[in-house]
Formats: C-alpha cells, structure tokens, sequence
C-alpha cells in the first residue's frame, strides 16, 4: 500500500496492539513515520506492510462487525474495546457471537432479558447476547425437527 504525508492510519504499538496515528514522514519506499494521536503523542517507524488506513466512518460503535467499511485487525480490535468500555462484551459477525469476559458482574443475564430474545425476528433488532444465539439453534431444531445431540 501506498501512503502519503498525513494520511491517518493504524499503526502497530507494542502496548496498545494498534494505535491511531498520522503519517508524517516518509522514509522510504517501504517504511513510514508516523506520530500518535491520543497523548502522549509518539513518533514510530513503520514498515508499510503493517499499517491499516483509519476510514473516521468506522469510528462507531458496531453491534455486527460485517458493518465495518474497512474491515482489518486494528478496526476490528478498536470496535471490541470501545465496545468493552462500554459494558457491551457481546458483538456479532455475522452469524457468530464474540464475547470479552468483562472481569465483572453485569445486569444482562436475567429473565427480561431472556424474554427479549425468545422471538428470534427480534435478535437483530436487539444488542447481540448469549441468549440471541441459543434461542435462534433451539428455533432451528425445532423448524428443522433434527435432535442435537445423536446417540446413534
């Protein structure tokens, strides 16, 4: 990829795993200067082949990651932490649910919450969640009429 004086980026950082970041230099064809932007501001050397380009309409929160325009490593770990700040340790993509073991308690595991996802026309409409997914494969062993487990 080619990158140019003052692209914004993701650039690879040894205690973040990806850190938002203008290019401001170039070094060579294949190696960049590239300065934080969240404090305390940081100028790394980058090889090229290791930055993403930061697209600012992916800078939201994503319930279902198939949603990201420009889907990379580093869009895909920044939605999971804005995400887990945030309390919301279940996301989608597409079809399969990632979890962050949030360390603590949260109010999500309770019977309003189970009614929430009992109709399973209502699961994208609501946050993604544990009780989406097994209420969606009890749906479809009922509609499909095949056991789950075979004792054959």
């Amino acid at each position: 990829m080619k990158f140019l004086v003052g692209d914004r980026v993701w650039a690879p950082h040894t205690k973040h795993g990806y850190i938002l970041s203008d290019v401001i230099s170039i070094v060579s064809n294949d190696t960049v200067m590239v300065k934080t932007i969240d404090p305390p501001s940081e100028e790394l050397k980058v090889n090229t082949q290791h930055l993403s380009y930061y697209n600012s309409a992916d800078d939201k929160d994503f319930q279902d990651m198939v949603e990201i325009q420009d889907l990379s490593e580093a869009s895909i770990l920044s939605n999971l932490k804005n995400r887990y700040k945030s309390d919301n340790i279940y996301t989608y993509i597409g079809n399969v649910l990632v979890s962050i073991n949030p360390y603590k308690t949260l109010p999500i595991y309770n019977m309003k919450e189970l009614i929430k996802y009992q109709d399973i026309s209502c699961i994208k409409k609501n946050s993604p969640h544990i009780y989406a997914i097994s209420s969606k494969a009890f749906q479809s062993m009922i509609t499909e009429k095949k056991k789950s487990i075979n004792y054959n």
